[in-house]
């Protein structure tokens, strides 16, 4: 393979957040020692299965602790993914279909449930990735490991990896309770408590309940919200170390939403949809089992991962409101459909490798997964001209079965004093069956049989890895270099329509990506500064994309295969002049764009178009501020904080028919930690900007099939603006 850096305009990315508050209680200033330990401290990530450095890890990785959450008011992951540099998101907060991308890499739209570009991990267990919205409750710290990470997170690591960790019981009996209160009729409570139950057994709970308003209003109900989510999640953990060696953890997560409607509406400018009341139901129900066992010698380890989930989605609601049957047909049409997603998972993992002070890192493993999904779907009725004619006037059935089987390792050998190599292999196995079963609706009117059947299998058989030097400088410098070899299996859609036809289902092919990164990263504690930068290049080929045929007169669909690249920069600066104040900025560059698409493609994309969704600029600002002061006699500690994210204009769809506004999200917090408790003025998108998340493209429909000759920009706009405050009291 041939090694092609291009040249890249443009800087930086904001990789990280906020330092945590302050103790409230009395406070002294800190030493002159202490001090320059907190402003040159280094982020420990979990990269790798064990902590680290994140200046000795040769790829880019954005940390998030659990103060930095709290601090920039990032309560689930689809704000955490928009608050990110360099990830861009296509989801309307409850879809299961959503797909993420990471530096341009990734579905040009989400095909299955099971084309997962991005690996969701939660405490060593990958989790399905389609709910977006998933609550981050009582969490350590988040890493986003950006790069193909096919070495040691598996088959579908294409463009990275969210690795999630939560709190683990302690043997300290602690809690906290709290609330929110805000505009657009937000409302949270949480609850968690910590309790040693011996000397070796803890136990840790937490749950939170969440209520707003949708983004959208609808017309035909007086201008009221279209619906009102509801999210409550919860994680109860067991802890158990019979001795120094040994450490068992199970843990249980659970999040139940309802009434998480969100709705498609034209693109102009409002925030208005217009459906009848009620008509909109959306709900799931997710849970995920983890075991996780830990035995450690002096210098090595062996590490149990054991993981169950049931997840659970269901959606039904027209196919369009009315403003888009006014668009392109010039009057209301009323239709309706429902699909649901359920899935089982099973995941096994067995690794050995080095402990955190060991001086030589390597680990190796193996590890198991099976997935069995089931995706059905209904078309009830749809009055717009051609409905009898179309593919989804009927009842699909589909069932999706996973296996997988891995061997993996990876090492960091020292070649020099200051010259490291980063290696490592991975062989996956892979074995894909798909059912699928079509039944028309009694008014279809095609020519043919009203019910086809299809069973197909696929196996895969490859190998994924990555290859690095990391060279440092002085002690607080080091440049590295890292090439990565990513692969996503091919599979079957969720929504090919070949078998209305009384076709076989068309498999979209295995798609493979060849990464490269070169970096620096470094601290400068005279300046009290920490600098980190990268330059990517990515070529991907046969990533996937699914198209609406006619998207004006009918959801037939094709699955097609893109090739892609994409190239950029990114840098981010940290300074902490002192204890109380910190400032971090950043910008981020990335062109990604069509390399090579079928001759015959229907998606309306040419070679040269912008791949959707992702924003070729993008900056970052987060200042925090932390002072104690005394209020007569109770001491307090005064903590506020701005987190800004700019993203630049992206295009909607891969035809490039429109763009999609600039976004500019604010959120603010300020307010007092003391004994008595901690309260907080705050806000989220401060600016209120309705910018559209998403965008589809209906091209017009001519007059003699019963359309206006208009075409129409369809999507949702994100949440607008949020007042409110918060209490929370720990004890």
């Amino acid at each position: 393979m041939r090694i092609c850096f291009w040249p890249i305009v443009g800087c930086g990315v904001l990789a990280g957040s906020p330092l945590a508050a302050a103790a409230a209680g009395e406070q002294s200033p800190p030493s002159a020692d202490t001090t320059a330990d907190v402003m040159t401290v280094d982020a420990t990530v979990n990269a790798r299965f064990v902590p680290e450095e994140n200046r000795k890890i040769p790829f880019t990785v954005n940390h998030f602790s659990d103060e930095d959450l709290q601090q920039q008011q990032i309560k689930d992951a689809q704000s955490l993914f928009w608050m990110t540099p360099g990830l861009a998101l296509n989801s309307d907060g409850q879809n299961p279909e959503s797909s993420l991308k990471i530096r341009g890499v990734g579905s040009l739209n989400q095909v299955s449930s099971d084309d997962t570009s991005v690996v969701t991990m939660l405490n060593g267990v990958p989790v399905p990735q389609g709910n977006l919205s998933s609550r981050l409750l009582d969490i350590s710290q988040i890493d986003i490991l950006k790069g193909p990470q096919g070495t040691l997170f598996g088959r579908n690591s294409e463009a990275g990896v969210i690795n999630m960790t939560s709190n683990r019981p302690t043997d300290i009996f602690e809690g906290y309770l709290g609330g929110e209160w805000g505009t657009r009729h937000h409302h949270l409570g949480e609850l968690m408590l910590n309790t040693p139950l011996t000397d070796t057994l803890s136990s840790r709970i937490a749950l939170q309940y969440d209520r707003k308003n949708a983004a959208l209003k609808n017309q035909q109900d007086g201008d009221k919200p279209l619906s009102h989510p509801q999210d409550l999640s919860g994680r109860g953990s067991l802890s158990w170390q019979p001795d120094e060696r040994d450490n068992l953890l199970f843990t249980v997560d659970h999040q139940r939403q309802r009434h998480n409607a969100v709705g498609m509406t034209l693109l102009d400018g409002h925030d208005k949809i217009s459906l009848p009341k009620g008509v909109m139901n959306d709900r799931g129900n997710d849970t995920t089992l983890t075991f996780n066992w830990q035995h450690s010698w002096d210098q090595l380890q062996l590490t149990n991962v054991t993981g169950w989930g049931h997840y659970f989605h269901r959606s039904s609601g027209p196919f369009n409101d009315y403003r888009i049957s006014q668009q392109l047909y010039g009057t209301d049409y009323d239709s309706w459909r429902t699909f649901s997603n359920r899935q089982k998972q099973f995941f096994q993992e067995l690794r050995l490798g080095s402990t955190e002070n060991s001086p030589l890192f390597w680990v190796t493993g193996i590890n198991y997964l099976y997935s069995g999904r089931t995706h059905n779907y209904t078309g009830g009725w749809n009055d717009a001209p051609g409905w009898e004619n179309d593919p989804l006037d009927a009842h699909i059935h589909r069932r999706f079965t996973n296996d997988s089987i891995a061997l993996f390792g990876e090492t960091t050998l020292p070649l020099t004093a200051r010259l490291n190599l980063t290696t490592g292999l991975r062989h996956t196995w892979e074995k894909h069956r798909y059912r699928d079963h079509w039944q028309a609706n009694p008014g279809y009117a095609n020519p043919g049989d009203t019910a086809y059947s299809d069973k197909q299998s696929l196996s895969e058989s490859y190998f994924t890895g990555r290859i690095g030097l990391n060279y440092t400088l002085t002690d607080d410098w080091s440049v590295y270099g890292m090439y990565s070899r990513g692969h996503k299996s091919g599979g079957f859609s969720d929504w090919d329509t070949s078998i209305a036809s009384g076709q076989p289902a068309t498999p979209y092919k295995k798609a493979t990506v060849d990464s490269y990164e070169l970096g620096a990263k470094a601290l400068i504690p005279t300046l009290h500064l920490e600098l980190n930068q990268a330059l990517f290049y990515n070529r991907t080929h046969n990533d996937h994309f699914y198209a609406l045929i006619d998207p004006s007169s009918s959801f037939a669909t094709v699955i097609e295969n893109f090739n892609t690249e994409s190239k950029g920069a990114e840098l981010s600066a940290t300074w902490r002049p002192n204890s109380d104040f910190m400032l971090r900025t950043g910008m981020d560059y990335t062109l990604a764009t069509v390399t090579h698409l079928p001759q015959d493609s229907q998606s309306g994309g040419h070679k040269g178009n912008r791949i959707p969704d992702v924003p070729r600029w993008g900056a970052t600002l987060a200042a925090d501020y932390s002072h104690p002061l005394q209020l007569g006699a109770l001491p307090v500690v005064f903590n506020s904080s701005l987190n800004y994210r700019y993203s630049s204009q992206r295009e909607a769809d891969v035809g490039n028919n429109f763009k999609l506004g600039e976004t500019h999200l604010m959120n603010a917090k300020i307010g007092l930690k003391s004994r008595y408790g901690d309260i907080y003025l705050w806000s989220t998108n401060l600016l209120n900007n309705r910018s559209p998340v998403y965008g589809f493209y209906y091209p017009a429909l001519d007059a003699a099939y019963g359309g206006t000759g208009k075409d129409a920009h369809v999507g949702t706009v994100r949440e607008g603006r949020v007042v409110g405050v918060s209490y929370q009291y720990y004890f």
